[in-house]
């Protein structure tokens, strides 16, 4: 029996701005990458009651990835950042890194979804090693037992491991 699909962005943001990589942030910061995470649900409102697999999880990720590109997040984010939290770096070169990084995620979003059994076969890995292993999805066990019963749905896993589908890099 599925959940319905349903998940706000409010639920979404109060799990992802727990995370230490979001805590550590300026509140500028916080609110820009809030902005992005209020946004999934519109997003992704016709798969927030599809079933959790490899490629539902990927289609979810990727359209969230391109969302975050076409809306420019990287510029976004920058434009928040104080000018001495570049560190070594310039305000280009971390650009270019942020924009890179969106870049490697959604091509290899790409890679899964043209062929996920394909892709599956080429990493000698079954969609469950890939769920649970901390290099692939890295569902948590409470998140990892509702996949492994069958009962867990996109919205599910926003509401309880939103990282898997909103992470960047």
């Amino acid at each position: 029996m599925f959940t319905t699909g349903t998940v706000t962005g409010s639920e979404i943001w109060e799990r992802v701005a727990r995370s230490p990589d979001v805590t550590c942030q300026p509140y500028k910061v916080q609110e820009v990458t809030k902005s992005f995470i209020m946004a999934v649900p519109d997003i992704l409102k016709d798969l927030l009651n599809q079933k959790v697999t490899l490629e539902t999880v990927m289609k979810a990720r990727l359209r969230f990835l391109h969302h975050c590109r076409y809306f420019n997040y990287s510029r976004k984010i920058l434009d928040a950042k104080p000018e001495c939290s570049y560190g070594y770096f310039s305000r280009e070169e971390t650009s270019k890194a942020i924009e890179d990084t969106l870049c490697s995620d959604i091509e290899l979003a790409e890679i899964v979804l043209c062929d996920p059994a394909a892709f599956m076969r080429r990493q000698n890995a079954t969609e469950l090693e890939i769920m649970q292993n901390p290099g692939g999805l890295g569902l948590r066990n409470d998140v990892l037992k509702k996949y492994v019963c069958g009962t867990l749905t996109i919205s599910d896993l926003l509401r309880m491991q939103p990282e898997v589908i909103v992470g960047i890099g």
